[in-house]
């Protein structure tokens, strides 16, 4: 994967969600008045130990995110970046029942995603 592309577009309902692309788009191409975290859910190629969430060579975010948040779906969504997921090569389907709920900015998460987001996180609660 080369620079960061949208996959998923949040939705609205009694939690936001995200849908996922069929395909994914470039962030580049997307208007740059556009508050792209607002609106997409973006990936990137895993930094590994240059980010705060890697430990041990593994995603904790990911690790996190299964052990703290329950599944949201019953069956893994497709998804345009599976074949190079860190957190789907990781955690499996496990991660992917779960991922339909991280959303980049949550104004109000919930004490099991303030867990998952974990201690490096800054929330902006409103």
């Amino acid at each position: 994967m080369g620079e960061a592309s949208a996959f998923a577009i949040l939705t609205e309902g009694s939690r936001v969600r995200v849908g996922y692309l069929r395909e994914r788009i470039d962030a580049a191409s997307l208007p740059a008045n556009l508050e792209i975290a607002a609106v997409f859910r973006l990936s990137a190629k895993c930094m590994e130990g240059r980010c705060a969430n890697f430990e041990s060579d593994h995603c904790a975010l990911a690790a996190r995110i299964v052990e703290h948040l329950e599944p949201v779906v019953t069956r893994i969504p497709p998804c345009a970046i599976r074949s190079e997921c860190r957190w789907w090569r990781e955690k499996g389907s496990d991660a992917c029942i779960r991922c339909p709920q991280v959303i980049t900015r949550n104004t109000s998460p919930t004490s099991r995603e303030i867990a998952a987001a974990g201690e490096k996180a800054a929330f902006k609660i409103s």
